[in-house]
């Protein structure tokens, strides 16, 4: 072969994976990686003073929490409280209640915080931090934990107290009812250990 058709294949082969290109990303739907990657950010004062109105909540702001986060489509006059939580969640921040005022603090530093036990009843919102302990009748308590603590937040805790066989548990509640349900079906289906 010459250099000429040589040239002329490179060209036409080339020119075939343009138009396959071509054609498969006018078939695709807009990815992620083609949004903008800009993120309005708004300040959490004003994140806050609108749950304030919504909620009749006060709120105390942590020195580490940064001022500014991010709230998605959500206009800011609509926070209320169960929607606050899930902001803050999602910007790596967290609420607890102590002596009637709201702090708002890094997600990193909840289990440092007085936590409220798991309730019976609705009356915390599932994104609230709780804390709980679940005795187990037969599955052993630190064989519970590898298995339960990679479905759990990294600021969520899980630990096996084996001298009452219980496991005891610091998350969202709505995720630590879920783990605690998954434990006591666990321990339901075990045999009961003999010694």
């Amino acid at each position: 072969m010459n250099t000429g058709t040589i040239s002329r294949i490179v060209i036409t082969l080339l020119g075939i994976l343009l138009f396959s290109a071509a054609t498969q990303a006018q078939d695709k739907p807009e990815s992620v990686a083609s949004m903008p990657r800009s993120v309005e950010k708004v300040q959490l004062t004003d994140v806050l003073d609108a749950a304030r109105r919504n909620s009749k909540k006060t709120f105390l702001i942590n020195h580490d929490v940064q001022p500014e986060i991010v709230v998605g489509q959500i206009a800011v006059r609509d926070i209320d409280y169960p929607l606050l939580l899930q902001i803050l969640r999602n910007n790596d921040l967290a609420a607890v209640t102590i002596d009637g005022a709201v702090n708002v603090i890094p997600v990193g530093i909840i289990r440092q915080y007085p936590l409220p036990a798991i309730p019976n009843d609705d009356s915390l919102h599932d994104e609230e931090w709780v804390t709980g302990v679940l005795p187990l009748e037969n599955a052993p308590a630190p064989s519970i934990v590898p298995i339960m603590r990679p479905m759990m937040p990294q600021a969520a805790h899980l630990a096996a107290y084996p001298y009452s066989n219980s496991v005891i548990i610091v998350d969202r509640l709505g995720n630590a009812r879920r783990i605690l349900n998954l434990i006591r079906r666990l321990d339901q289906t075990t045999s009961p250990q003999t010694e």
